[in-house]
């Protein structure tokens, strides 16, 4: 539970939370679709929700999406997804940069590795597969 909470805390300080102005704008689900192909998860279903939040079902191989979910929510969920894990641990933090770094280049990526460091959260290294 620790590890979740400081890892919304460093993603807040990123992003600026769920209806903060950056990355604010809600993907399309073609737009989703194309990023989850884009990173292996192709046979993923999405399904979009009310709300601004978003949830990974492995068991279903499901992405849920608010719609109104910033972009970078679309990013923690494929993480989930990539990982392969249920927390949000040092695997996660890892599909997660990568993620953010395919999507949104190496300023956004190291901006939230940094900002996962300094909550003292490890990342380790992400190997797809």
């Amino acid at each position: 539970m620790e590890h979740r909470n400081l890892t919304y805390k460093a993603e807040h300080a990123v992003w600026g939370g769920t209806k903060a102005r950056r990355f604010s704008e809600p993907l399309s689900s073609f737009r989703i679709r194309g990023i989850l192909d884009s990173h292996g998860l192709g046979d993923w279903e999405i399904k979009r929700v009310q709300g601004y939040g978003g949830a990974c079902r492995k068991q279903k191989r499901l992405i849920t999406i608010g719609r109104h979910a910033p972009e970078w929510i679309v990013y923690h969920e494929m993480a989930h997804a990539l990982a392969g894990t249920h927390g949000h641990d040092a695997r996660f933090r890892g599909a997660y940069l990568a993620v953010v770094r395919a999507e949104l280049g190496d300023y956004w990526a190291e901006r939230l590795e940094t900002s996962f460091r300094r909550e003292k959260l490890a990342v380790a290294e992400f190997v797809p597969g």
